[in-house]
């Protein structure tokens, strides 16, 4: 698989793969990133990340955007492509990361699009330095081992933390809690959460 782009070589690719399958394809070495992967025939995930310089004589600007995820399915001797329009200017970056789901394609080597499933995880709040994109998958139960193996996987010490300090909560409050986590929640985890709720009667 392949995540380029409709573009010239001679600009650097403003996309780069944080997660393969759940695991950090470069293993931590930031100089053995790669464009190109082997994968086995079935389901696979990936986690792509949005990064370029727009900087200018006059103003330093450098563009990134929230974690991508990519949930696919490879046939056998399938090649795939992440295809998009290259952002040349600064203006066709921010509608590219305002509309990711709908601007990125993945397509087979007959330039045919694949189905897959693209969403962009949400935004965290504060100063950080670097994240860890497996856990935040685990936390909302979307890494590819709950997606697609079936795999229980154990919550963040901050989520088990949270969890039991809303088990101590008075009723107005964690109301009020429920109420937050729901308008910073993405819309499928929304709509679980408007099921479980229903169940609960």
């Amino acid at each position: 698989m392949d995540h380029g782009g409709n573009h010239s070589d001679h600009y650097p690719r403003p996309y780069t793969v944080q997660l393969l399958d759940g695991k950090d394809p470069s293993n931590g070495n930031l100089l053995d990133r790669t464009d190109t992967f082997k994968l086995k025939t079935g389901p696979h995930q990936i986690v792509v990340e949005f990064s370029k310089d727009y900087s200018n004589r006059n103003n330093i600007n450098v563009l990134t955007g929230e974690p991508t995820v990519i949930n696919f399915s490879i046939k056998e001797g399938q090649e795939l492509k992440l295809d998009y329009a290259f952002p040349y200017r600064l203006n066709d970056a921010k509608k590219l990361l305002a509309n990711q789901p709908k601007m990125l394609k993945l397509v087979d080597q007959d330039k045919q699009q694949v189905e897959a499933k693209i969403w962009v995880m949400p935004p965290k709040k504060g100063f950080q330095i670097g994240r860890n994109l497996q856990q935040e998958l685990t936390d909302m139960g979307k890494s590819y081992q709950q997606v697609y193996l079936g795999a229980a996987m154990p919550m963040s010490q901050e989520t088990e933390e949270r969890m039991a300090k809303l088990g101590k909560m008075s009723q107005p409050a964690l109301l009020q809690e429920m109420k937050q986590a729901y308008q910073h929640a993405d819309e499928q985890t929304r709509k679980a959460l408007r099921i479980w709720l229903i169940d609960q009667k």
